[in-house]
């Protein structure tokens, strides 16, 4: 009897509970160790990210952007 399929690892980061403290080279590591798994972001209120973590962002093979409007 076969066993029930194993769905690979993923993970959901929620940086907006950090957005007081979160940078560039946080997030830049944080998604170099797992940008593999990555499908989900919460960047709500992170205001003080810029290019090098967009940048980081897209190098996430398995990210799935939300493009529903916030509303």
């Amino acid at each position: 009897m076969a066993g029930k399929p194993v769905s690979p690892k993923v993970l959901r980061i929620n940086f907006s509970v950090e957005k007081e403290w979160l940078g560039d080279n946080t997030v830049q590591q944080i998604l170099r160790n797992y940008r593999t798994i990555v499908i989900h972001l919460n960047l709500r209120g992170c205001t003080s990210l810029n290019w090098p973590s967009f940048q980081s962002i897209s190098e996430c093979p398995t990210f799935q952007p939300n493009l529903r409007p916030p509303f």
